[in-house]
C-alpha cells in the first residue's frame, strides 16, 4: 500500500513539471508576439516579432533554431539573471540548446524572427 502512494506521489510530481513547463512556452507567455504557424511530429514553427521595448515573460524552448527576418538588438536574460546582448543579423541562422529566458528588444527597430523548436530525444 505504501508503494502505491509513493507511485501516485511520483505521478502527480512528474504531471505538475510537465503542466509548469508547458505553461512556460513562448507562444503561450507572449501571444501577441508569438504565432504558431505549424505544430505536428515533434516540431513546432513559429513566427515572432518583438517591437522596441517589447519583452517576452520567462520562458522555455526545447533544442531550437532561429532564422532572422528582421534584424535588431535582444537583450536575453537567463533564469539566473545573467544578461547577454544579441545582435541578430537579417539572414543569420542560429541552432541553440534547451534554454530558458526572457528576451527584451532594446532597439530601435523590430526584430522578426522564424522559430523552430524540437520537442524530440536527440539521437
Amino acid at each position: 500500500m505504501r508503494k502505491c502512494y509513493l507511485l501516485l506521489i511520483c505521478a502527480l510530481l512528474i504531471i505538475s513539471a510537465q503542466q509548469k513547463t508547458a505553461s512556460q512556452e513562448v507562444y503561450k507567455v507572449a501571444p501577441t508576439m508569438y504565432k504558431v504557424l505549424s505544430d505536428t511530429l515533434g516540431i513546432r514553427v513559429m513566427e515572432a516579432a518583438y517591437k522596441p521595448g517589447e519583452s517576452s515573460a520567462m520562458h522555455v524552448h526545447p533544442d531550437f533554431a532561429l532564422y532572422i527576418l528582421e534584424g535588431g538588438k535582444i537583450e536575453i536574460t537567463n533564469k539566473e539573471g545573467a544578461k547577454q546582448l544579441v545582435d541578430f543579423k537579417t539572414g543569420m541562422g542560429i541552432v541553440l540548446p534547451t534554454d530558458t529566458h526572457t528576451a527584451r528588444n532594446v532597439g530601435t527597430t523590430t526584430v522578426r524572427l522564424v522559430v523552430v523548436e524540437v520537442n524530440r530525444a536527440r539521437q
